[in-house]
């Protein structure tokens, strides 16, 4: 496809109106429907020929200033920094955070897949993204920290009866933004590579520090009636699923490595789950022996709840220790440190467990720009 050549002027820019992309003849100084890995190629008011991103000057229709200001930038030497657009109103919204991403090469190398089949694909994006609306309300203009993945969802089935090339590309920049803007930052360079699902807050409750504490505290107070009670301080100490803690053999339990050799209930593989040094009590309950039933697993969930109702902590599973024993790792070390502890297979999987600290979701979603734009190539 043929890159368009127009005469980039601040009159040009400033004659730009409305959020809606136009088919018209690239020479009469219009915008034309182009795919969005397409840079735009064009000439200042000095008559210099330089490259302008596509989010760039599509970004012009959001906020025509900051579009001069941007492009004034990209005529300077190509090892100046090209600052980031600031967002209208100073809100970062779905539609300008989805033209920002596509600035990254995530996006641009999708949609350079669908190059031969595509000639309206951004046409088409803009349409349906400003058509589609969530409570009354223009997605354009609904900040990221309000869109939920029901909206995501009610997108995708609005527009699953077209199968156009246009919508694939719609779901991949969509997809994009919303996992780098709704959770933390897995990784710099690509934040959504190896994250299939979107990060947000699990539906099985997790409990809270204070909660924890408390729930601790009250098992280690039974620990010398309840025999339950030694299982349910290995989940707490080490995140394992009930099943494991209720069923480990004794043996497993290494003293010198400080370390427990479980096998996995699940994937029936061998993981390890570390122990502190100071937790020696494990160790000594060799001597009174680690007895094992069939009935352990229940004795465990049904010791979990009584602690749960003395304590006057809302219901939850057993499991509710594991997702806030992630939480806490994640918010530390990052995701990827809870899943290597918890034995995931992924990080897609431990991105269910893990709580979304709402505070730093626009956090987030502001870096978005700041990012994706200092990476636009300038050349």
């Amino acid at each position: 496809m043929r890159k368009p050549t127009n005469l980039l002027t601040p009159e040009y820019i400033r004659s730009l109106t409305g959020t809606r992309c136009q088919k018209v003849d690239a020479e009469r100084n219009d915008l034309s429907i182009v795919m969005p890995a397409m840079t735009w190629q064009m000439r200042n008011a000095e008559g210099k020929r330089v490259k302008i991103p596509g989010p760039v000057h599509n970004a012009a229709k959001y906020d025509r200033e900051a579009a001069l200001r941007a492009i004034d930038k990209l005529t300077r030497p190509p090892e100046a920094e090209l600052e980031p657009l600031p967002a209208p109103d100073g809100v970062i919204t779905l539609g300008y955070a989805m033209a920002a991403w596509k600035q990254r090469r995530f996006a641009m190398s999708k949609a350079k897949k669908l190059r031969d089949s595509s000639k309206d694909t951004y046409g088409y994006w803009l349409k349906h993204i400003e058509n589609w609306t969530i409570e009354g309300r223009p997605a354009t203009s609904k900040p990221l920290d309000d869109i939920t993945p029901v909206d995501v969802d009610d997108l995708q089935e609005e527009l699953s009866d077209r199968s156009t090339t246009a919508n694939k590309v719609i779901f991949v920049i969509l997809s994009a933004v919303y996992k780098f803007a709704k959770g933390k930052r897995w990784t710099v360079y690509n934040p959504t590579e190896g994250l299939e699902r979107l990060p947000t807050d699990p539906f099985q409750p997790i409990l809270s520090k204070a909660e924890f504490a408390q729930l601790y505290e009250a098992a280690w107070r039974v620990s010398n009636s309840d025999p339950a009670a030694w299982p349910l301080l290995l989940i707490c100490n080490t995140g394992s699923r009930t099943a494991e803690a209720a069923n480990i053999p004794i043996s497993e339990i290494d003293g010198n490595k400080w370390a427990i050799a479980a096998t996995r209930a699940k994937a029936k593989k061998a993981h390890v789950y570390a122990l502190e040094s100071s937790q020696q009590v494990f160790i000594a309950r060799r001597a009174a022996g680690w007895k094992t039933d069939v009935d352990k697993t229940n004795a465990v969930r049904h010791l979990y709840q009584k602690l749960l109702k003395q304590l006057g902590i809302p219901k939850s599973g057993v499991h509710a220790i594991r997702r806030h024993i992630a939480s806490v790792i994640a918010e530390k070390y990052g995701i990827e440190a809870a899943s290597a502890h918890l034995g995931h297979a992924s990080v897609t999987q431990t991105a269910q467990y893990v709580k979304v600290w709402k505070e730093k979701r626009q956090e987030v979603a502001e870096d978005i720009a700041t990012m994706l734009f200092r990476a636009a190539e300038v050349g």
